[in-house]
């Protein structure tokens, strides 16, 4: 089976000027159009369920699943909406994003106003639409950023945030260097383990586990500029020292060697949840544009060598401590709330971006008055012919569950929480808190974020991904129990003198 990377090799190929090297050739760090993926996985899929074999049937029912009830720990009646019942031994609620927003943008004609709520993802792709996606183009230009040609059928887009603060772009290259892995220092996985040891749900983000986050920033930010200064080897001798600190009096006596030369990091500008005091309405424009070409510059160079970029990467980086913080409960509720509230759209912000071809974009789309961004305080000033949240349903901080969950929690399968935001209640290895460790029934995917963290990215490659992780540890403790269920039932068969079906076809079922 051929990776994501390899199947855009053998059956994809992209205009020019989206190649970032001079080979042509499509490269891991490429940012490739989504709808691919969506392609590849629908590949991936068929090419999975091909390679099953005779003693795996899979039935693919195309249905809506309108109910479940739990007949036993390993036996539950699933009801569809064809008003057909299947009895199944597990069961695996995966559910995405949720529904799209009605508020379809697909019927803006041009010329109306628009008002786009957010600069995420979502918004990159929906002013593509509304641009190249109606025919208008892009001609480079030197400098990096190109001129828009307009077809004539765009509508005017009102730009905003409820922060007003734009998402940063994704840098070149992601590493700092050849002889420095991306395994933090000082936010290690065993000292957050240690935190919840001691401290059961009850750990303090920002009193506890923040300082330890900072403090890997500014070591990733002081490696790269040791690295510029006098050499790897030197940066390697830093981090080993900080590695064997055991206190923060030995941490900062280290630090502080390194801030005598090279100045202080502030980290609080990254981790900025709102505008500056200095930006008001009337140089919003100004400041955004400033802000998003700055960064870009930053991106252009890259993690091994902008300090900024390495210090920002820490939080993608350190995702799985992020995750055991979160896991059964680790934060206290009011820690939570805090969490999701005021970090979790700072972390997005800071390594959840687009590619800088986006912003690149947005700078023409911009300067050719296409794009006109509005200060969140002025968005009321203004009136529009359509208003657009820029953002995946299941970000929502009033998230309304699908109606299936509600059923769910009405019966006491599952429980839905609101602290920070709703989610369903699951333990860290995917089954729903109300019921037995060991019942058969997972949920993973979105609507469990708040349970668990970052259930929403596609792993990198080579790179450990928790999620992938948990997904297949739950698959391989079914498929064990399911053979220890049969074998069971066969000794007890045999003893009675019959034979099951299942032994005399050598097959089992699996419906997905």
């Amino acid at each position: 089976m051929c990776t994501f990377l390899e199947w855009c090799r053998q059956h994809k190929s992209l205009p020019d000027f989206w190649y970032s090297h001079e080979n042509q050739r499509l490269c891991s760090w490429d940012f490739l159009p989504r709808s691919w993926l969506g392609e590849y996985m629908q590949w991936a899929y068929d090419f999975i369920v091909l390679q099953a074999g005779p003693a795996i049937k899979v039935r693919h029912l195309p249905l809506e699943v309108t109910d479940i009830e739990q007949i036993t720990d390993k036996k539950f009646l699933i009801s569809l909406s064809n008003e057909e019942n299947l009895y199944v031994d597990a069961v695996y609620l995966t559910s995405g994003h949720g529904l799209p927003s009605e508020n379809s943008a697909a019927h803006i004609n041009a010329d109306e106003t628009v008002l786009l709520q957010g600069m995420g993802l979502t918004a990159m792709d929906m002013i593509a639409d509304w641009t190249i996606g109606r025919g208008g183009h892009f001609s480079l230009r030197s400098g990096g950023i190109p001129d828009y040609i307009p077809s004539g059928k765009e509508p005017v887009i009102f730009l905003t945030s409820r922060s007003g603060l734009p998402f940063r772009c994704r840098p070149e290259s992601l590493t700092v260097g050849e002889n420095i892995n991306r395994d933090a220092i000082i936010f290690r996985a065993d000292r957050v383990q240690q935190l919840k040891d001691k401290h059961p749900n009850s750990i303090d983000f920002e009193r506890q586990l923040l300082p330890l986050i900072r403090a890997e920033m500014r070591v990733a930010y002081y490696s790269v500029r040791i690295i510029k200064d006098v050499g790897m080897n030197k940066a390697l001798r830093f981090r080993e020292a900080l590695r064997k600190a055991n206190s923060w009096t030995e941490i900062s006596g280290v630090m502080q060697n390194v801030v005598s030369r090279y100045g202080e990091f502030n980290e609080e500008d990254l981790l900025a949840a709102s505008l500056p005091s200095e930006v008001h309405p009337d140089n919003y424009s100004l400041w955004l544009v400033n802000e998003i070409a700055e960064d870009l510059n930053e991106s252009i160079t890259g993690v091994m060598h902008s300090p900024v970029k390495a210090a920002s990467e820490v939080w993608r980086n350190c995702r799985h401590q992020l995750r055991i913080m979160m896991d059964d409960k680790g934060l206290s509720d009011s820690s939570k709330n805090i969490f999701y509230t005021r970090y979790a759209p700072v972390i997005n912000r800071l390594v959840a971006g687009p590619q800088k071809e986006r912003h690149q974009e947005l700078l023409a789309l911009i300067r050719a008055g296409v794009v006109k961004p509005i200060h969140p305080d002025k968005v009321t000033s203004h009136k529009y012919d359509h208003c657009i949240q820029a953002m995946i349903h299941s970000e929502q901080s009033n998230l309304d569950m699908p109606l299936l969950v509600k059923k769910m929690a009405n019966k006491g399968l599952l429980t839905i929480s609101t602290s920070g935001r709703a989610y369903i209640d699951v333990r860290a290895d995917g089954r729903p808190l109300t019921l037995k460790p060991k019942t058969s029934m997972w949920i993973f995917g979105p609507l469990c974020e708040g349970a668990t963290y970052y259930n929403h990215y596609v792993p990198s490659p080579g790179a450990f991904s928790r999620s992938s992780h948990d997904a297949d540890v739950s698959v391989r403790e079914l498929l064990f129990s399911l053979k220890s269920d049969r074998d069971s039932r066969s000794r007890f068969q045999a003893e009675q003198g019959v034979m099951p079906v299942s032994d005399i076809s050598g097959g089992s079922e699996i419906k997905i």
